[in-house]
């Protein structure tokens, strides 16, 4: 009868059990592992969810023009009630959880993100922004007012469109004064007269990706969204509208032009500060002249009237809308050339492409700045027209006066 084990038998018996350890040690560090990531990643969906509530609660305190980041610290979150006020662990090394939630509005989907981070609000946003064109506000919460402060390291940006408007706020004008100007239309502020400060500089870069700085003048701002509608101060180019006698503007040669321009030669210097918008391409027959009847026909509800995209040139309405002389009867009146700073800006000795048609021929800025319509096959002047979203920002604001020797700078 045997008394004990072999050497043999124990050598392979301790084998065995270093094997068996090998796998199944590894695989219990890894559950545990996952176990503690998926908690982790459990505890984050749960700071979103707060920071979403926190948001919705305070829409006031978001930026609706969407220039700024918002910053909003876990601490905030759990004094105010959003969440347990207890200090949270992080489940990966038990470590207590005390950073910054940053409120991204996102311009593709039309939603806020939500990203939470370890570190400090003031030094998640300075990082965070670091290569950034926009602002950042962030917010405290003072335990004793119960309310939420902006605190003193927040770097805010003024929308574009709005600072211009706070800037003229006090000398908004309206239909019947004469001097240059901001004025107050429908659903718009318009830049009108012979002299309106609205110069400004774009700068970005262009399509190979060398810094560049550009000239433009405001030619309204959107009043629901601030958004701002630009035109280049000199002209991309000087060509038909289209050599085979076509006159609808998305299929014209123009048109290929100003995307090619903007796609391809960089004419946006930035494409993402610029987005899409609706043209004003309708046909204008020389029946109605009124800027009425114009309005009517250009803003009407069918599809044809409108072409969505990034670049375009100068409607008819636009160029009327310029003038500060009393123009209201008939839009084919020199009275609509005078006192207007688009006249001036294209010269007395060329003359305009705009977008409109009235069914045979194009209607054009003449040389003497009253509209006339020609062929398609003529050369014209071709001025680029962009719309830029609200969340771009005058980085000049408390210096520019937006003069030509003096323009708001937009990043």
């Amino acid at each position: 009868m045997k008394k004990g084990f072999t050497l043999i038998e124990l050598l392979s018996v301790i084998i065995i059990l270093s094997i068996t350890s090998l796998i199944i040690f590894p695989n219990i560090a890894k559950v545990i592992n996952d176990s503690k990531e998926d908690l982790y990643n459990s505890q984050i969906l749960d700071i979103q969810l707060a920071s979403e509530k926190w948001a919705s609660n305070n829409i006031d305190l978001l930026d609706n023009t969407h220039a700024n980041d918002i910053y909003i610290s876990l601490e905030s979150l759990r004094f105010s009630g959003y969440l347990e006020p207890d200090p949270i662990k992080n489940p990966r090394d038990r470590s207590t959880m005390n950073g910054c939630i940053r409120i991204r509005y996102n311009q593709d989907n039309k939603k806020y993100n939500y990203i939470y981070d370890e570190k400090t609000c003031s030094t998640y946003a300075n990082e965070s922004n670091i290569d950034e064109e926009f602002g950042y506000i962030i917010y405290s919460y003072d335990r004793s007012a119960k309310t939420f402060i902006k605190e003193s390291s927040s770097k805010e940006a003024v929308s574009t469109g709005y600072a211009i408007y706070e800037m003229n706020k006090k000398n908004i004008k309206v239909s019947g004064q004469t001097d240059s100007g901001l004025y107050d239309l429908e659903s718009e502020y318009v830049f009108r007269g012979t002299s309106p400060n609205n110069y400004v500089t774009l700068t970005g870069k262009d399509s190979s990706g060398n810094s560049k700085n550009t000239s433009w003048r405001i030619l309204s701002i959107d009043k629901k969204n601030y958004k701002v509608k630009l035109i280049s101060t000199t002209p991309i180019a000087t060509n038909t509208w289209n050599k085979d006698e076509q006159i609808t503007f998305k299929e014209s040669s123009l048109n290929e032009l100003l995307m090619k321009k903007i796609d391809d030669d960089g004419i946006a210097y930035d494409t993402n500060k610029i987005i899409n918008a609706d043209y004003l391409i309708g046909k204008v027959e020389s029946n109605e002249f009124s800027i009425d009847a114009l309005k009517s026909t250009l803003n009407s509800n069918n599809i044809d009237n409108l072409s969505s995209q990034k670049v375009g040139t100068i409607s008819i309405l636009d160029y009327v809308n310029a003038s500060a002389s009393t123009c209201d009867s008939n839009f084919l009146s020199s009275a609509c050339s005078e006192n207007n700073y688009l006249k001036e800006m294209f010269g007395s000795s060329s003359t305009t492409w705009t977008l409109n048609n009235n069914g045979t021929q194009i209607w054009f800025v003449n040389s003497d700045g009253t509209l006339a319509l020609t062929g398609p096959v003529n050369n014209k002047q071709i001025y680029a027209v962009v719309t830029l979203d609200s969340n771009t920002h005058i980085s000049n604001i408390d210096t520019a006066t937006g003069t030509s020797t003096n323009p708001f700078i937009i990043k």
